[in-house]
């Protein structure tokens, strides 16, 4: 996986994942682990970014195991059916602000599900007129039944800029699994 070398990891994501440490709400109160696995479902297990940087520019990595031998093709459909299902119950539903438009979806050589989408806020929302381009992968590994998704976001105007642009273009399709030796595909 390839990301600028200025980046940083978010420590934010490492925190809440090492046992009893807890997470703060937006309160500043600490909240167990197990409430805000619940509450905020599944946790990011990697996230990096520019210093000091927003949330408007950053990658994430989430691991959900599904268990071993799973048909990922049965269970996502083509990987635009895959894509515009996820952009229309998690990216942007109905009456969220956002509006999300699938700009392309392949599975790859490699057998990685990747797609491009943009989101725009709308009208009323705090990010109002904003565009997020979005890169996300999909990957399985049917030894483990771990389920692997990237995402890559940045303003829209940034994708197109220079040194920075040509980085966030070469993030998702630099997304592989390595399997482990003797483990099979």
């Amino acid at each position: 996986l390839l990301y600028p070398k200025t980046w940083l990891a978010d420590q934010a994501t490492r925190l809440p994942k090492a046992g009893s440490v807890r997470s703060l709400d937006q309160g500043g109160t600490l909240i167990p682990r197990k409430v805000e696995a619940k509450r905020n479902g599944p946790q990011l297990d990697a996230a990096f970014g520019p210093p000091a940087g927003g949330r408007l520019e950053n990658l994430s990595v989430l691991r959900t195991n599904l268990g071993q031998g799973v048909d990922l093709d049965a269970l996502l459909g083509t990987p635009a059916e895959a894509a515009q299902r996820l952009l229309d119950s998690s990216i942007a539903p109905a009456n969220s602000g956002k509006m999300a438009t699938l700009n392309s979806a392949e599975k790859r050589a490699d057998g990685v599900v990747q797609f491009d989408y943009t989101v725009r806020f709308a009208e009323g929302s705090p990010m109002a007129g904003r565009v997020i381009k979005n890169q996300a992968c999909v990957a399985y590994n049917p030894a483990t039944g771990d389920l692997f998704t990237l995402t890559v976001l940045a303003p829209e105007e940034e994708w197109a800029s220079g040194a920075s642009g040509s980085a966030l273009r070469a993030m998702a399709p630099s997304f592989k699994l390595i399997r482990a030796a003797g483990q099979s595909a």
